[in-house]
């Protein structure tokens, strides 16, 4: 096993106090911890099927988190230009990515909310949610993106394009469609100052899409004057 640095005074680094459990080094967690965990320095660190940690999950200062398994008891959060993939497992609260922190879900199943704000970056390609979408909020200027890449988007039952909407679009409603991976998404949303929410097609989509306009090119080939 590789060293864990597990700070036992009362500190405060990056933020957060130093009483929790700090890792630091590249790590695999296949067991399970009875406390929040920060993970830091550029690190990467890997909860795996048998993983269980309860209380929240961070991770800062440029380290990596994949979420392959397992299950988190409370926040799963990034910041500070750290990095955090969720291919499956289960978190029980929500996702937060904030201070430039940024998170790619592709599986697993999220019980809270989805929120972003200051610059934090979410993408969805897959998964459960079962809370509400949070785009901003927390502070001003707010900049944060949650980006959904799927088909058939609409908001409150109303079909929407693909592209960049701000709270001037749609300020809060139900957001309905199919995530890249196949799961339904139908959450309620808000957005806040100028955050936004972004509808991106999935690959097979857009690749439809350019041959499209490929085909019509050929069609309808340019005269020249």
């Amino acid at each position: 096993m590789k060293k864990i640095i597990v700070m036992l005074v009362v500190l405060f680094v990056y933020g957060v106090a130093a009483a929790d459990l700090i890792i630091s080094s590249d790590h695999e967690i296949n067991y399970t911890i009875n406390e929040g965990v920060h993970v830091l320095d550029r690190a990467q660190v890997d909860l795996v099927t048998n993983g269980q940690i309860n209380g929240f999950f961070h991770v800062g200062g440029q380290a990596q988190i994949e979420i392959n398994g397992g299950r988190v008891t409370g926040q799963a959060s990034a910041s500070d230009d750290a990095y955090m993939s969720i291919s499956s497992g289960v978190i029980e609260s929500s996702c937060r990515a904030y201070n430039s922190g940024d998170m790619v879900i592709t599986g697993g199943t999220i019980n809270g909310d989805l929120i972003a704000h200051h610059v934090g970056s979410i993408r969805m390609y897959g998964g459960e949610l079962g809370g509400a979408i949070y785009a901003g909020g927390d502070s001003k200027p707010d900049y944060a993106v949650i980006t959904f890449v799927g088909s058939n988007f609409s908001i409150d039952g109303e079909a929407v394009s693909y592209g960049k909407y701000y709270k001037e679009d749609y300020s809060n409603g139900r957001l309905t469609g199919i995530l890249n991976n196949g799961n339904e998404i139908n959450n309620n949303f808000y957005i806040y100052d100028s955050a936004s929410i972004v509808f991106i097609p999935e690959p097979c989509t857009f690749l439809l899409l350019g041959l499209g306009g490929v085909l019509i090119s050929r069609r309808y080939p340019c005269r020249s004057q």
